[in-house]
């Protein structure tokens, strides 16, 4: 819900983007590794926010291993949408697979 707030608070008040990125940033910096729904969810309102500025906490939290790549793609789809790759390298994850590997 929180996440949802303050996309919500940027719709209305755009000036203030750049802080609520920042406040993902900084979550980004001291993640809560237990919750990589909550952390995919969180990466998802970056690409909604186009948040570019936001790459490299980004590639950060995926080094973690903490992100649940059903929420907004793995890495390189982030990366892709972000406009920071062209294209994958790697094959897209399958998600069944990684759905049975995390059950």
């Amino acid at each position: 819900m929180a996440l949802d707030a303050l996309a919500e608070i940027v719709k209305r008040l755009p000036a203030c983007r750049e802080r609520v990125i920042r406040c993902h940033c900084d979550y980004m910096h001291n993640p809560d590794e237990s919750t990589p729904v909550l952390n995919g969810l969180l990466i998802g309102r970056l690409l909604d926010l186009n948040a570019i500025e936001a790459i490299n906490d980004i590639r950060q939290l995926f080094a973690r291993d903490c992100v649940d790549i059903t929420c907004a793609g793995d890495l390189e789809e982030v990366e892709i949408e972000l406009g920071s790759r062209s294209e994958r390298a790697n094959p897209k994850p399958n998600l069944q697979n990684y759905m049975d590997s995390i059950h």
